[in-house]
């Protein structure tokens, strides 16, 4: 007698999956991570939530920025005054000195992985410096606005004994302390310039990459890789013996169309996208296998568009 259709359904047990409450689920969890980053390349929601943590973010920096101002500007009247123009303002200071602490949390907090994110918005293994530059960016913006509330000294070129009523010919390093306001912003001016120079000329690098790869995933050929030697970089050990992992250096050996095997070494920059077991894949060049700027690595069975890691990684 033949059972019912549902006694006669027969299912694979090896495309079954356990989730987070427990039950079996048929979805595979590389398929389910490569349509979840995939979502989000070039989504309009995920961009308004990337433009808002953006915003929330060069917004801390700038606090951060003019609190730290405000504390160099006590540290310089230390210097240059013995008694202070505006003491009403100093008796504030541990109002406003939280300033920097708060400003701080918000810049971690809406900071840490958003790098990550933008990478994946833009269908990029990783933004090389964005982040950094925009910050160190709202840092200095803060600062300078800062500045220009800064409270003039008593008397430029020298320092009054509040007891005594003499007067004590500033000292160089008092002077340099007067020029603070000219020269630091001058300072944070050039390294900012720099740091958005270095990042548009490493974001333009790394675009020309992506063009490659995006070519090599219509006409390029994928095959299987082997992860041959991994090199794991830490930090510097901390006093109680703990260490962070900076990244993964992992060398890949394939096998190219002319049976040549070959060797690669690429990069996880963080555990933010670490690899799946022993399962690696080379995406290359069948005509040209030997140019190492052709060749792409990805370290997950179901390898988003951002997985793919160039050869010269920012």
């Amino acid at each position: 007698m033949r059972g019912s259709p549902k006694q006669e359904r027969r299912y694979s047990v090896a495309s079954l999956t356990v989730d987070e409450a427990g039950a079996l689920s048929t979805l595979d969890p590389a398929r389910r991570r490569h349509d979840e980053l995939e979502s989000r390349r070039g989504s309009p929601s995920f961009l308004l939530w990337l433009c808002f943590r953006f915003a929330v973010f060069v917004a801390c920096a700038a606090l951060l920025g003019y609190g730290l101002a405000c504390v160099a500007d006590i540290f310089r009247h230390a210097v240059i005054d013995t008694t202070f123009a505006d003491e009403a303002r100093f008796d504030e200071a541990p109002t406003w000195l939280w300033w920097p602490f708060g400003a701080a949390f918000g810049y971690v907090l809406f900071g840490v992985g958003m790098s990550d994110d933008l990478a994946t918005f833009l269908g990029r293994h990783r933004c090389p410096g964005i982040m950094a530059a925009a910050g160190w960016a709202g840092v200095s913006l803060g600062f300078v606005v800062s500045t220009m509330n800064w409270w003039p000294p008593s008397q430029v070129g020298a320092a009054i004994d509040p007891i005594t009523m003499t007067e004590t010919p500033w000292s160089p390093l008092a002077w340099v302390g007067y020029y603070t306001k000219v020269w630091i912003p001058l300072l944070l001016l050039a390294t900012t310039g720099a740091a958005v120079s270095r990042t548009v000329f490493r974001f333009r690098r790394q675009s020309a990459q992506l063009e490659e790869r995006d070519r090599l995933l219509v006409r390029g050929l994928r095959v299987p890789g082997t992860i041959a030697d991994v090199n794991v970089l830490v930090d510097s050990p901390q006093e109680d013996g703990t260490v962070s992992i900076a990244g993964i250096d992992a060398t890949v050996t394939f096998t190219d169309t002319k049976g040549v095997t070959r060797w690669v070494t690429r990069r996880v920059p963080s555990l933010h996208r670490v690899p799946d077991q022993g399962t690696t894949q080379v995406l290359f060049d069948p005509e040209r296998p030997g140019e190492e700027s052709s060749i792409f690595v990805a370290f997950h069975r179901n390898p988003a568009t951002s997985d793919w890691i160039p050869f010269d990684w920012p």
